[in-house]
């Protein structure tokens, strides 16, 4: 049956709309709050009950396919696990953000570490009635957690997430903002439009209602941190980091379905572009140490900032590099063997000549031959480790790790984990040629 809506009527419906987080019915239509009550959920969000549990560190993102075993139809995620520590008590964020062409979602499971049954502050959620082709229909309620979200510096929002379990919470991201929304048609409704497309339109409208802000927001962001208080009245806060090398690799695939996913190569103030999922890729080097040293040039060329690095410096630098990795390739497994310390079993090169001291550990290059200032300007850093178990004697050839220092100026996103490749001029597998 067909349904006109006036455009009186369209109002109507949209100041009773569900702005809960950014929960959906699976029924086409869009949900109406009502006034109802029931007992808060006990429910404690299982391991694993849509996905397997989040595998990446700590704030590090794994991107994972998720298939409806059901439909066969497969949705982009990525996790990882954040710290929720608050007033001295531990315990663990697990996070999964799914994209599609309209939405960025995070799905928030706490876990406790002290206390297993722990979950969110929760307030009583309301009945809802589900408009399905003029028929009205009641949902069961959800218990609500009422979070704060801030983006960057802006604005602390306080919103409202609803969930079946009591250690979950969403937070939802739409493409088009409120206002675009509602100028796109659904405040005004063309005479004799179909009940279902303006249903359509209405949910969307619900689902901007209770979103942080758009999806543009959340990848480009620097920081978004989302308070959840809890039960015992801690309030953790957890940090999600758009930027981070992990995350801008989810992204980028994201971006296949959503435009605003796309993020340009982000920039140090000097004009450094810190390495990421797209960058990384060009500066990988696996060969001989001399066609390494022949192309090492290039590489500090590409990857040098444009302002406080001269031409002089890069020839001076990679010289030197270039120098350094040809010398350390000479190391036979018999030289290596010949001067293994007895009790250690350390390799202790520089008896082998002075010039092979290099081969081993960090090297400040540009600090070493006087090329930069280190207040103001970046430096070129330099690591050798051979390949084998052993070191050297194992003759398998070597890592080459060159890569810049930071500026105190830097906003990129640096972990441990992520240091090498954030700053990096070239990561260089050199082969062995005897």
């Amino acid at each position: 049956m067909t349904l006109k809506v006036s455009v009186p009527a369209a109002a109507a419906v949209c100041a009773l709309i569900y702005a809960a987080g950014w929960r959906s019915s699976s029924k086409p239509g869009i949900a109406v709050a009502v006034a109802a009550t029931r007992p808060a959920s006990q429910t404690r969000a299982p391991q694993g009950r849509q996905t397997s549990a989040p595998e990446s560190g700590d704030g590090q993102w794994s991107i994972r396919t998720a298939t409806d075993q059901m439909t066969g139809q497969s949705r982009l995620q990525a996790a990882m696990i954040a710290s929720a520590d608050s007033n001295g008590r531990h315990g663990n964020f697990e996070v999964t953000a799914t994209c599609t062409a309209r939405i960025l979602a995070f799905t928030i499971t706490y876990r406790s570490a002290f206390d297993q049954n722990l979950g969110f502050q929760q307030t009583q959620g309301a009945s809802m009635v589900i408009l399905y082709d003029g028929i009205g229909t009641m949902d069961t309620p959800k218990p609500h957690v009422n979070l704060r979200v801030r983006i960057d510096e802006g604005n602390v929002q306080g919103l409202v997430s609803a969930s079946d379990y009591r250690n979950q919470a969403g937070v939802l991201f739409t493409r088009h903002a409120l206002s675009q929304v509602l100028s796109g048609g659904a405040r005004s409704p063309v005479s004799g439009q179909d009940a279902k497309d303006v249903l359509g339109d209405l949910q969307e409208i619900g689902m901007a209602l209770g979103a942080a802000g758009t999806t543009d927001d959340a990848y480009h962001a620097r920081i978004i941190r989302v308070e959840l208080p809890l039960a015992n009245g801690d309030a953790p806060i957890l940090v999600i980091r758009p930027q981070d090398p992990s995350f801008r690799a989810y992204a980028s695939r994201c971006a296949a379905v959503d435009p605003s996913a796309f993020v340009s190569d982000i920039r140090g103030a000097d004009g450094f572009v810190f390495g990421s999922e797209t960058v990384m890729p060009s500066r990988l080097f696996k060969g001989t140490a001399e066609a390494f040293a022949t192309a090492f040039p290039g590489f500090l060329q590409r990857a040098a900032p444009t302002a406080g690095f001269g031409a002089d410096t890069s020839r001076k630098d990679a010289a030197f590099i270039a120098q350094v990795v040809r010398t350390c390739s000479q190391i036979t497994p018999q030289m290596a063997l010949s001067v293994i310390e007895r009790n250690t079993g350390r390799e202790l090169l520089p008896q082998l000549g002075d010039q092979y001291k290099d081969c081993f550990g960090y090297i400040n290059v540009s600090g070493r031959l006087g090329t930069y200032n280190k207040e103001t300007e970046r430096g070129v850093m330099l690591t050798i480790d051979p390949l084998g178990p052993h070191g050297w004697r194992d003759g398998q050839g070597f890592w080459v790790a060159a890569y810049f220092t930071p500026l105190k100026s830097d906003r990129a996103m640096v972990t441990p984990g992520n240091f090498f490749d954030v700053y990096s001029i070239a990561r260089a597998m050199i082969l062995p040629t005897h």
